[in-house]
């Protein structure tokens, strides 16, 4: 719902308490905890931990706002939270994140990670997310790499990349610490469309079903081949959530975005695992 035109910020104007229901919907209450994970994960643990911990017993019995939680937090550390409770509370909507690699005789030349806004909001506050993720570089005949990246505007480079070979994907939400929607490179894409269901890990194979999906709504992928896709993967997918999540998405893809000969092509089908799934 974030991505949406009727997005809203975190925090908003209360006048009265007759409008907390109409102002706190889905977005602020799964938004908010999103959030805190990646604030979390930027300044760490045991920095997160002892700020809320400063902020309970220095406001305990009394009120505060979110810049006073963030202060707490900030702490002593390098740097303000400032723009992170702009970018996140205050502004409406979420970043795009996506990877750019340049390739020099099959090892990495440069990695980056840019960001833009999702889609173009009236009154919409500007500049780039604050944040850290984790990249997964993968491959199928070596170990796979894992870089921590913190944003450093709207283009980052990814330190620690270049000289490596060439993965046969990467994905930049490793761990899922990252607030935003996370694209698949076109040599990932290529890759997970062949290889998806062989992702073991389960919140892995998860966020890569979601970055296909994102792709279809991004119109990058045909939504006839998200579904095939489906059909194939789907007799073998153990999670229950995630083949819930996947039939889902393959109904609204044909529903709401496929041509009508695709939808007659591939209704039919998918409705066998469907009602397997109930």
């Amino acid at each position: 719902m974030d991505v949406t035109a009727g997005t809203v910020p975190v925090w908003q104007e209360l006048p009265n308490l007759d409008l907390a229901k109409s102002n706190y919907g889905p977005i602020v209450y799964n938004k908010a905890p999103a959030i805190l994970k990646q604030l979390n994960f930027l300044v760490g643990e045991d920095a997160f931990r002892a700020g809320v911990q400063r902020f309970l017993r220095r406001y305990a019995y009394s009120n505060a706002t979110w810049e006073e939680l963030l202060r707490e937090i900030e702490g002593d550390r390098p740097g303000s939270l400032a723009a992170f409770g702009e970018q996140y509370i205050l502004r409406a909507g979420l970043p795009v994140i996506e990877p750019v690699l340049q390739e020099a005789s099959g090892r990495i030349g440069a990695l980056t990670l840019t960001q833009r806004p999702v889609r173009t909001l009236e009154g919409d506050l500007g500049g780039w997310w604050p944040g850290r993720v984790q990249v997964r570089l993968g491959y199928r005949d070596r170990p796979d790499t894992v870089l921590t990246v913190t944003f450093t505007g709207d283009t980052t480079r990814v330190e620690g990349a270049a000289g490596l070979p060439v993965p046969d994907y990467l994905f930049a939400n490793e761990g899922d610490y990252g607030y935003g929607l996370f694209l698949l490179d076109p040599r990932s894409t290529r890759y997970m469309l062949a290889h998806v269901g062989e992702v073991r890990n389960p919140l892995l194979r998860a966020m890569v079903w979601g970055g296909l999906w994102d792709l279809v709504r991004e119109a990058r992928l045909a939504p006839a081949e998200y579904v095939e896709l489906a059909l194939r993967e789907l007799p073998r997918e153990q999670d229950e959530q995630i083949a819930t999540q996947v039939l889902a998405r393959s109904s609204a893809a044909l529903t709401r975005y496929a041509s009508t000969a695709d939808a007659n092509r591939l209704l039919p089908p998918l409705g066998a695992p469907a009602a397997g799934a109930r």
